[in-house]
């Protein structure tokens, strides 16, 4: 096969010529052999009788015994190597359509064949990746999303896509996973939506294509589109042009101020109300009209006001503190977060959990084809055997009576404690390695080896990272999977080496979300490293964090803690939102009983994480905007 071209599931891809499995057809045919011969050396010498020495036909079984396992434990390679029972059968009858020359390399699952590195003659080694199959029927799309947008992702939202191999071309999909694993260094979080390519023509989505993508953020039911060049702003108002009438050589246009929801390059999503279906707006010439409606004062509508999240509050005395800040990071408990790993090397053979799904302690997440598993199952086996056997020899010598030399059942006796413990020894690293009890029970009772070892889940909880594939060769305590279990958040804050003396156990601190920095919670000094970094020079400290957010916390997630050193008594004093800067000035915004909004200079002084004091400007209980001053700013200049 080529790259490029369609293979079913099991069709031969490959063939490879190895000696080492030429040895292992020898070495079924001579296990084979070998159990032919003990077996009729076993019946010749009942036929016997009396005759023979019942010690001679004790080891004989023994022998044959110990064949017949190493011809199941080489039956057990085969089959480990995806090869039927029929040319199994067909090797050890003889037949000459049995003998293999060659190993054959199968297809894991359907697909198209997008990688192939080979050439005939070419030296490959034990698990090295040969072919790579993808099933293009279904493609997820992976969306980075900023740690700032995290709160507004949720599954079932609209997407669109434009990917660099189609221009201008855009893509409908819906987000179907929001990932819950933040990249540690770029601090991304994956959101996954589900592409389909059709089964009748080529396919349009492809493994590796780059693009951009849009997610559309629920709007209001009574919500309305339209054009993005038919929405004027002049700082002061948002607005369109709406045709109340029309004629032969002219319209007419009202303007209809609106509330602004949501806004991209091409269209508006602005709140109902204001504007009804099927009502004509202006697009072509929008901006030349407003020029007709130049704002000659500070007044803003309803819909302005509302759009720009304006509030306006008096001024009050505050409590202007004395504050140390530190930068933390979001952190699960330990004990609520795993890695599933391999501790063999070997080759993916199955999955059985998907990105987001919740599993329970002790789940099967995948199966891992490992000839190290088999080997420590089979060398298991045998000892298992040699057990027995010594079992039942020592039980002969002691039915022997004083017939028996003393130092042989003692020989006995020693060789069975060393066998048992070796039993017990490969017993304990199958259970080392992922085998439960009832499994390794089974393997000693039935005599069949499992192809695949398991790999399970350390912790309950979602799987949040998993990039792997079937059969990908893995090595030995490789990550997996990584499992979280949230629940019991705590913030692991870096405390600089200055700041060391001002923690106090049970210390409250406030505490910001890049993800959400508007919303202030409450977090709780728990413990503290007690030491410093000898490169950083900085002191771990752990939060425990009271109310949480309505959206998911990632690990790592970024936060800022602010932690209260003294409080000073009451001062006039403004929330940061109310202060807005014009190069070295600093400015309020203040009401005036008219509506109107006057922009007035201040001169601040002290200031912590909310509130800044003010020293000259503002009078106890002005009334000022307290949100939406950055707006007003903006507006402020359009009409000087």
């Amino acid at each position: 096969v080529r790259p490029g071209d369609k293979v079913r599931a099991a069709e031969p891809l490959a063939e490879i010529q190895s000696a080492e499995f030429e040895n292992l057809q020898l070495e079924l045919l001579n296990a084979q052999s070998n159990v032919r011969l003990s077996e009729q050396l076993v019946r010749d010498l009942e036929k016997g009788g009396v005759n023979v020495a019942e010690q001679s036909l004790a080891d004989a079984e023994n022998r044959h015994r110990q064949n017949q396992q190493a011809l199941a434990n080489a039956k057990s390679k085969w089959t480990s190597l995806g090869l039927d029972d029929a040319t199994l059968d067909g090797l050890l009858k003889g037949e000459s359509t049995g003998r293999l020359t060659t190993l054959p390399v199968r297809a894991p699952i359907g697909g198209t064949i997008v990688h192939a590195d080979l050439s005939v003659g070419k030296i490959v080694e034990s698990n090295e990746h040969l072919f790579e199959i993808v099933d293009l029927a279904k493609i997820w799309a992976k969306i980075d999303v900023l740690e700032h947008d995290l709160r507004h992702i949720a599954p079932g939202l609209k997407a669109e896509l434009q990917l660099t191999a189609y221009p201008g071309r855009p893509f409908a999909a819906t987000v179907h996973l929001p990932g819950l694993y933040l990249e540690p260094e770029s601090h991304v979080n994956a959101v996954w939506a589900e592409l389909e390519n059709s089964a009748s023509t080529e396919p349009t989505f492809l493994p590796g294509m780059t693009g951009q993508a849009r997610v559309f953020l629920p709007a209001r039911a009574s919500a309305m589109r339209v054009p993005a060049a038919a929405l004027v702003d002049n700082g002061v108002d948002r607005f369109v042009f709406v045709e109340i009438a029309e004629a032969s050589d002219h319209s007419q246009y009202r303007r209809q101020s609106v509330e602004v929801l949501r806004q991209t390059p091409t269209e508006v999503i602005i709140a109902g109300g204001s504007l009804f279906p099927g009502d004509r707006v202006l697009t072509d010439g929008s901006q030349i009209l407003a020029q007709s409606f130049e704002p000659n004062m500070l007044r803003l509508t309803n819909e302005m006001s509302r759009s720009i999240g304006l509030q306006v509050e008096p001024v009050r005395q505050r409590a202007v503190e004395e504050v140390l800040e530190l930068e933390g990071a979001v952190e699960i408990l330990p004990e609520r977060r795993a890695v599933a790993a391999s501790l063999m090397n070997g080759t993916i053979q199955a999955i059985h959990v998907e990105l987001g799904q919740k599993v329970k302690a002790g789940e099967v997440l995948a199966e891992i084809a490992s000839l190290e598993v088999q080997n420590l199952q089979l060398e298991f086996l045998k000892e298992h055997l040699d057990v027995t056997l010594l079992e039942q020899q020592l039980q002969r010598v002691k039915d022997g009576g004083a017939a028996v030399a003393r130092r042989r059942q003692v020989e006995l006796e020693s060789a069975l404690n060393t066998t048992r413990n070796r039993r017990e020894s490969l017993r304990q690293r199958l259970m080392l390695v992922g085998f439960d009890k009832e499994q390794v029970d089974e393997l000693q009772r039935t005599q069949r080896v499992r192809p695949a070892l398991p790999v399970k889940a350390a912790v309950s909880g979602a799987v949040v990272h998993f990039d792997k594939v079937l059969g990908q060769s893995i090595r030995a305590e490789e990550p997996l999977f990584e499992l979280h279990n949230p629940g019991g958040w705590w913030l692991r804050a870096y405390v600089p080496e200055r700041a060391a003396g001002m923690l106090k156990p049970h210390q409250q601190a406030r505490v910001r979300f890049v993800a959400d920095p508007d919303t202030i919670r409450q977090a709780t000094l728990v413990r503290s490293s007690r030491v410093f970094a000898s490169e950083s020079r900085v002191a771990i400290a752990w939060f425990e964090l009271g109310e949480l957010p309505t959206y998911p916390l990632r690990h790592g997630q970024l936060a800022r803690l602010t932690l209260t050193r003294d409080t000073s008594p009451p001062l006039l004093a403004v929330p940061h939102e109310a202060i807005v800067t014009d190069g070295l000035l600093e400015f309020v915004f203040v009401a005036n009983a008219d509506g109107t909004f006057s922009r007035r200079g201040v001169t601040t002084g002290k200031r912590d994480d909310r509130w800044v004091e003010i020293r000259n400007g503002l009078t106890l209980d002005e009334r000022i905007a307290t949100t939406g001053a950055g707006a007003l700013q903006t507006a402020h200049a359009a009409i000087r």
